[in-house]
């Protein structure tokens, strides 16, 4: 991949598969007796709204990429987005429209994934597979890539997008929190739009960790915050769907790295989206 890489901050298949595996890492976020609901725990209060949040955003995600879609077309989604956010434009030619439709990039991490021949990837929470298609485009059968998404339909996509392009990687439906992969299977695990999308942040890194090789790689592109969230914002379901109210500020974002064992080696690529809001990429290693 090209190296465009700027630093802002700081300095496949079926041989992969095993039981669940869960990690160990943190319970629920900590919810005060004041918020927790009647008759509950503060424990059980958070573990209840994980699930709502959890459950609505893999219903938002069956919509956008059910056929036809169940959601209206957006700037923010489709083939003309990769476009704007740098993708190679001999990849996106050979994308039909119809099946590129619901393409949901946070940002483009191509020239960050520092990949190499006999490497092995993990796509997590892949879509339609746009990140896994360009790097088979370049690498072909040199790199091993699995693909993993808790959407049926969003596989269906990626999986008839990479035959139309001769493309042979492997696609599993299965929760990010509960990854069905043998200990330090891979090298890299790239999420792009995705570590938002899950309140219980330490429980996925922790499957993350888990998943990777010594001293292997997270890469995550997505949406980042300078503070708190604007009023409101809470409440709002879709907002949790479109990475607004799982984002981070950078030092929350470092301690949680810290906390579940990662080392930040940088952060890339910083996009101002409004006061509050700006994309951009961190690469984490999975310390010993």
């Amino acid at each position: 991949m090209a190296d465009r890489r700027r630093s802002i901050d700081g300095e496949g298949g079926a041989g992969f598969m095993n039981g669940p595996a869960g990690g160990k890492v943190t319970p629920a976020s900590i919810v005060s007796e004041k918020t927790a609901e009647p008759g509950k725990s503060p424990v059980q209060t958070a573990w209840d709204r994980t699930r709502r949040i959890k459950g609505h955003v893999v219903g938002f995600y069956a919509k956008l990429h059910g056929d036809p879609p169940a959601l209206p077309p957006s700037p923010f989604l489709g083939v003309s987005l990769a476009r704007k956010l740098g993708y190679p434009e001999t990849l996106l030619r050979t994308i039909p429209s119809e099946l590129g439709r619901s393409i949901a990039p946070c940002g483009n991490p191509l020239a960050l994934l520092d990949a190499v021949s006999g490497m092995t990837i993990l796509n997590l929470g892949c879509g339609c597979g746009l990140d896994s298609l360009a790097v088979a485009s370049e690498f072909g059968g040199s790199i091993e890539i699995v693909n993993a998404d808790i959407v049926p339909a969003a596989l269906r996509l990626g999986r008839e997008i990479a035959a139309l392009q001769g493309h042979r990687m492997a696609w599993i439906c299965a929760d990010a929190e509960r990854l069905p992969f043998r200990p330090e299977s891979f090298d890299l695990i790239l999420m792009n739009g995705v570590f938002n999308l899950f309140p219980e942040k330490t429980r996925l890194l922790g499957c993350c960790r888990e998943a990777l090789k010594p001293e292997g790689r997270l890469l995550v592109t997505d949406l980042f915050r300078t503070g708190p969230l604007p009023e409101g914002f809470e409440e709002e379901m879709d907002a949790w769907a479109w990475c607004l109210n799982g984002s981070c500020t950078l030092e929350h974002l470092r301690a949680l790295l810290e906390l579940s064992g990662f080392a930040l080696n940088g952060f890339y690529d910083r996009i101002e989206e409004t006061d509050v809001f700006f994309r951009g990429t961190i690469s984490a290693r999975k310390e010993l």
